[in-house]
């Protein structure tokens, strides 16, 4: 009898074999007390990641590694596919977790607040590398954008986050990118959260960025102070950045918000296309439309006059439109 199987089907009926009998994703995907423990402890020290898990996962990844990289792919993928899909702790991590740029584990516990399947200290620098190809490829079928902040954009791009070789800017490279800048609005004489040499790198950075399609990357301002006299010169700073990506071909894009003012402004791709004249009939028609004029307690003459400031800053800082036509 002449067998007429696809070999892609004998491949995925291995696999699902695999699965049943061995339960491998689960094993993979579910978090043993001990593992728990090291994940949500308090004490960061290397000596408090328990030994007895870490060699349960380190030996079920020498298992998974003797699979043909087809059948992990698989089982990989199987880890991903539940509700809700466990990649949202990779782009989100809880229990304050933060990107440190320069550990060189493992050993180590910077990765304890992610989850265990891609922590290198637990299933190997192969398996978690694998996995997280596996989530790159998963996470773009619901996910649209990856945050950053302004201040985090060297170590987003050069870090190698993970300690598999990978940067986050690989991870999340298929997902558009905002990036927030609000830390670098801030009163004259305040003391502020980003440096001026934060700033530059991050231009730096961004300017770098090689172009492969036409991106969306939007440069998001959010903060309350009703001041901004720091706004001219971060912007400036910020202007060919912003005005080099589209060059490039990106989909640049600015987003504004000022709690205090009420403000909550979107800057599409339309915006590129404005005189100096439109730029000044938009905002009117912005303003005598909003909420905030109807509202009138929101309202008032010094809140016109820094909105309007406001629009001036960029339509000629960011978008290099400056004068009357």
């Amino acid at each position: 009898m002449v067998n007429t199987t696809p070999q892609t089907s004998q491949k995925h009926s291995e696999a699902t074999l695999i699965l049943d009998q061995n339960g491998l994703a689960d094993q993979i995907a579910t978090v043993h007390l001990n593992n728990q423990e090291c994940k949500i402890g308090v004490d960061t020290s290397r000596d408090s990641i328990p030994d007895p898990a870490k060699t349960t996962y380190l030996t079920l990844s020498t298992h998974i590694l003797r699979l043909p990289r087809e059948i992990r792919d698989l089982i990989y993928a199987q880890v991903f596919n539940r509700a809700p899909p466990p990649f949202f702790d990779v782009f989100w991590p809880e229990f304050g977790h933060v990107w440190l740029p320069g550990c060189p584990g493992p050993p180590c516990t910077c990765l304890r607040h992610l989850p265990h399947f891609i922590d290198a200290n637990y299933m190997g620098r192969q398996v978690a590398r694998e996995m997280l190809e596996t989530c790159k490829t998963v996470a773009t079928q619901y996910l649209i954008d990856y945050v950053v902040g302004g201040s985090q954009l060297k170590a987003y791009f050069t870090a190698d986050a993970f300690h598999v070789g990978m940067t986050r800017a690989e991870l999340f490279g298929d997902l558009d990118l905002v990036v927030e800048f609000g830390e670098f609005m801030y009163r004259e004489r305040e003391a502020t959260h980003g440096s001026d040499t934060d700033l530059d790198s991050a231009v730096g950075m961004l300017l770098n960025l090689p172009f492969e399609r036409p991106r969306k990357i939007t440069f998001d301002i959010k903060h309350s102070h009703t001041q901004h006299a720091h706004m001219t010169h971060a912007l400036r700073v910020l202007g060919p950045a912003f005005r080099g990506m589209r060059d490039k071909g990106f989909d640049v894009r600015f987003t504004y918000v000022n709690y205090d003012l009420y403000l909550d402004w979107e800057f599409g791709p339309k915006a590129w296309e404005w005189s100096a004249s439109e730029w000044l009939t938009n905002y009117l028609d912005d303003v005598f439309t909003s909420q905030s004029v109807k509202d009138e307690w929101k309202f008032n003459n010094q809140n016109f006059e820094t909105e309007e400031s406001l629009w001036t800053i960029f339509m000629n800082e960011l978008y290099g439109v400056v004068g009357d036509d």
